[in-house]
């Protein structure tokens, strides 16, 4: 049997292809189930082989995305996503968007096929298509600057504590902590508390030591770091 990666999610409930014939079949469908059931992650070494398979041979990155990925879901939670999206089929919609629509799909992706994006835009009232050279499926593989060169450079400020529930929002001493740490950061820098870095003690992460800070409005100094990828 054939697994479907966990990424193709057009799937047909009476299992057949004719249609759309690079969609995902019931039975490829239950049989990623079972993979999972059965104990087996869809993350790690396999799964970057399929989005990212020129630079899976890579020991750094394959470190990174295996952190990645173990930070990302649970066992449970992969099951339950992938059974969610079984019964998924958006085809008859396609028709109804009025939103602007831009797909950006790579020629050679392995975790879902480029047909696929070309049906989509075929159907969505004027959608723009646009099919780039390359394997990669996630943007931030692969040739990055002809998906986000934007320009732009982010800045991120990490703290963990309780939160308050607010309607809709959060607020709390947390929230705050954390947006003070953020206006320590440079452009393109990550900088966390001392809770975050005790926190994730052999999770892979290094941590420059920033030294301590007066936080506005926050009481007490308070330790800040850096935060990096471990090498190896």
């Amino acid at each position: 049997m054939r697994h479907g990666p966990p990424f193709r999610y057009a799937h047909r409930s009476d299992g057949r292809r004719v249609a759309y014939p690079w969609g995902t079949t019931a039975e490829e469908h239950e049989g990623l189930l079972a993979l999972i059931k059965g104990g087996e992650s869809l993350e790690g070494d396999m799964v970057l082989t399929m989005v990212a398979p020129s630079e899976a041979a890579d020991p750094s990155v394959r470190h990174w995305f295996r952190v990645f990925a173990l930070s990302g879901a649970t066992l449970a939670e992969q099951y339950e996503g992938i059974r969610a999206l079984g019964p998924v089929d958006i085809r008859g919609l396609l028709g109804s968007v009025q939103a602007p629509v831009l797909a950006l799909h790579r020629t050679g992706d392995r975790a879902a096929d480029v047909r696929a994006s070309r049906y989509m835009a075929e159907r969505i009232p004027g959608a723009r298509f646009v099919e780039l050279p390359g394997d990669a499926h996630f943007p931030y593989f692969g040739d990055q600057d002809r998906v986000v060169a934007l320009g732009l450079e982010v800045r991120v400020g990490l703290h963990t504590g309780e939160c308050e529930l607010l309607g809709e929002d959060i607020g709390g001493i947390a929230v705050h902590i954390a947006a003070r740490v953020l206006g320590q950061a440079g452009a393109g820098e990550i900088v966390c508390s001392r809770t975050v870095k005790d926190l994730v003690a052999g999770s892979g992460f290094r941590f420059a030591d920033r030294g301590t800070h007066r936080l506005k409005g926050i009481p007490d100094d308070w330790q800040l770091y850096a935060v990096e990828l471990a090498e190896g």
